[in-house]
């Protein structure tokens, strides 16, 4: 159960780095009193990360989580961060053809021989996002954004395609950088982001 304080608009809960199986049931409720019995819809159970984006904002003060999952592996449910707040949702958008990569980052130890022996340390999701003759006004949007997160310095969840139910949470890794080309009449600016997503957590090789 989540206090605000106020009732604040909201239309994104994401629950990040949790151990739920794909089977959870998870149901986000919201109430002007800690009852929560308002406002309740079930949120699409995902492996690690799981996110609801509201189609309309609701405004209460108190927020409630409740999960049920009959198949999961460990003996307690885990989260690691649960964000609840406003989406920002843009009305230009980067190129059609984004660069998606699976990065696992591992311990390789060769013996004396070569025989190699390599152990599992992480994984992560690294995005390379586009941007094409933006007009002017929308890259101000993309720049103020950019530099309110100071680039690796404050996380976001980032949701690439609002209709596909896949949502990172992590850092933007590069400098914004901007390519001006005059037109008649105005500008057209392109940039590229590079977005990585924040590692699970540490495993010791053995």
């Amino acid at each position: 159960l989540f206090d605000l304080g106020s009732a604040l608009a909201i239309d994104l809960v994401a629950i990040v780095n949790h151990n739920m199986s794909a089977g959870a049931t998870i149901t986000v409720k919201a109430g002007t009193t800690s009852a929560t019995t308002d406002f309740s819809q079930s949120m699409t159970a995902r492996l690690t990360d799981a996110f609801l984006l509201l189609s309309a904002t609701q405004t209460y003060r108190y927020w409630r989580i409740e999960v049920a999952d009959a198949s999961i592996s460990d003996a307690f449910i885990e989260i690691g961060y649960v964000l609840i707040g406003d989406a920002t949702i843009s009305t230009f958008n980067f190129a059609e053809r984004y660069e998606f990569a699976d990065r696992f980052d591992n311990l390789a130890v060769e013996s004396e021989f070569g025989v190699p022996f390599v152990a599992e340390l992480f994984g992560r999701i690294r995005l390379r996002l586009l941007y094409r003759n933006l007009l002017a006004a929308d890259m101000t949007t993309l720049r103020t954004m950019y530099r309110g997160q100071k680039r690796n310095l404050k996380t976001l969840f980032l949701i690439p395609d609002k209709d596909v139910n896949d949502g990172y949470f992590g850092r933007w890794m590069n400098d914004l950088e901007r390519t001006i080309s005059s037109i008649s009449g105005g500008t057209a600016q392109s940039a590229e982001l590079e977005f990585s997503e924040d590692p699970r957590g540490k495993k010791i090789a053995a």
